[in-house]
């Protein structure tokens, strides 16, 4: 166990929007001085998936039944297929049927999926009530709990519907990196390399040295990376709440990296998906002559050293990816925003990239 720590986040809009990112291992415990404030004398609506609520469920449950709080649970299939309009709907439907009111609190328990869907449910449930996130997957926990995005994936394309929902407090234990495989440990490793190569090269080296089989690694030891990766990620939206300017740098591999998922029917998991997306931007970055040639190969043998793939998927054809890229809500009026590197730890956006120069890249990392 490790002591709690916190940092706010205010996120400038109409209204302002002021929270807590309570962080540590093992402090399970201590939820109620965390977030008691936040659930007292309100409806809990908690939101979880299979998975999570074998392994965490009745631990989390016996801990807000400990503060005065009986939520009504509900729990889905795990896995981005469930992150859809039909889900959705049967979410805010069972919310209904719990009477949930509009001074309600939806509790989102799991990974990005989770995360995305019940921050969406609580987003346009009674035109929006309060959110609490507590991401038990390293990718929810470094990227996808923290920044107010939410949505449901489209047949073509993921994350078409969504909205902007900031929630009232994060509640992160990396405890929960414990019950993860290694395969899910490497899904969210991807999400910490691109912090690395957007703002602090010294997340790669801490990178370098790890053997993600090293069981000791699934919990206590993501902590500080863990904090490092959230602190970027808050001064970003703290600056750029509605992604209009250098909150694009966040997108970094995740161009062709959705591009790969929706054509692979997200049979890849995220993570694998945008270190795809890293290596292809990070060619086109070299290409161009933004970006040191040794700088790209290293880019690469961090992936590879972490167990992630750094060629595209042998059953994904480059023309779908690149028919998918345009159907993106990145792309605007016929053109692809990019984020490409000007060195380690230098992002920079850009709309000038020639579809040609993307599709030789992308044909030359066939595996």
């Amino acid at each position: 166990m490790t002591e709690a720590s916190s940092f706010g986040v205010t996120v400038p809009g109409r209204p302002e929007s002021c929270f807590r990112v309570t962080i540590g291992y093992g402090i399970k415990g201590r939820m109620a001085e965390a977030v008691g404030e936040v659930l007292e004398g309100r409806t809990v609506f908690l939101l979880t998936d299979h998975i999570v609520q074998r392994c965490w469920g009745e631990q989390v449950v016996a801990v807000l039944e400990g503060m005065g709080v009986k939520p009504r649970c509900m729990a889905i299939e795990a896995g981005e297929k469930s992150k859809t309009w039909a889900t959705a709907g049967l979410v805010l439907e069972r919310m209904v049927e719990e009477k949930m009111d509009r001074r309600s609190v939806l509790v989102s328990l799991g990974g990005g999926v989770v995360g995305d869907l019940g921050g969406f449910a609580s987003s346009v449930y009674m035109r929006g009530i309060s959110l609490v996130q507590i991401p038990t997957t390293l990718l929810a926990q470094v990227d996808s709990c923290l920044g107010g995005k939410t949505g449901v994936d489209l047949p073509t394309g993921k994350n078409m519907v969504g909205t902007f929902h900031q929630p009232e407090h994060i509640f992160v234990d990396t405890e929960f990196l414990s019950s993860l495989p290694v395969e899910e440990i490497r899904n969210g490793a991807s999400e910490v390399v691109k912090y690395g190569l957007i703002a602090d090269e010294g997340i790669l080296a801490e990178l370098e040295k790890m053997d993600l089989a090293d069981a000791s690694l699934r919990d206590g030891a993501w902590l500080d990376l863990v904090k490092r990766c959230l602190k970027i990620k808050a001064g970003v939206i703290e600056r750029d709440p509605l992604e209009s300017g250098e909150r694009m740098i966040l997108n970094f591999g995740h161009t062709v990296g959705h591009g790969v998922e929706v054509s692979a029917d997200y049979e890849l998991p995220h993570g694998a998906a945008v270190a795809v997306g890293m290596v292809a931007a990070s060619r086109l970055s070299s290409a161009l002559g933004l970006l040191e040639k040794s700088d790209a190969l290293r880019i690469e043998d961090v992936l590879r050293g972490l167990g992630l793939p750094v060629a595209m998927p042998g059953n994904v054809e480059v023309e779908e990816v690149l028919s998918a890229l345009f159907r993106d809500k990145k792309a605007l009026q016929g053109r692809l925003r990019w984020v490409l590197l000007k060195g380690l730890g230098r992002p920079m956006v850009t709309w000038e990239v020639p579809v040609p120069l993307v599709r030789e890249t992308l044909e030359g990392m066939r595996s």
